[in-house]
């Protein structure tokens, strides 16, 4: 049976999506996140729990994001929502592989608070990255 298609009514909230990247400062090269880019999404959150697997603490997911299916989003994003950082857990989901909605399950990232800056400035530049606890530009990040 195939899934209820996303409404835009549905829609009314907007996340913020980081793709991994190396950023270069004074200390060298480390592993950084760049904006790639915001979008309106359904965001649905779940019971989540922590559990012990083999003696490793494992993320149960604990939001789900339905969004309008885009290209290239890889299960080693992140996704920032209402100031806190998620990861996913999982390669999105294409919603009955039709390319028409992504389903993302995503677990907080503990301790990591996304940075004070308004949302609503990530539509304007994309081009940025996270540093540290702030965004710079990717010129100045490599600078």
């Amino acid at each position: 049976m195939a899934a209820q298609p996303l409404s835009p009514g549905d829609m009314t909230e907007v996340v913020a999506l980081f793709r991994p990247t190396l950023v270069e400062d004074e200390f060298g090269q480390h592993p950084g996140w760049a904006i790639a880019g915001s979008t309106w999404a359904k965001v649905e959150p779940l019971r989540g729990r922590d559990f012990f697997a083999a003696g490793a603490t494992q993320n149960v997911a604990s939001l789900r994001v339905s969004m309008y299916w885009r290209p290239g989003i890889l299960g080693t994003w992140r996704l920032g929502w209402m100031g806190v950082l998620y990861e996913l857990v999982a390669d999105p989901i294409d919603v009955d592989a039709r390319h028409q909605a992504l389903e993302l399950m995503c677990a907080g990232v503990p301790g990591v608070p996304l940075p004070s800056e308004p949302l609503g400035s990530l539509y304007l530049d994309t081009r940025r990255v996270l540093s540290g606890d702030r965004y710079v530009s990717e010129s100045e990040a490599q600078a």
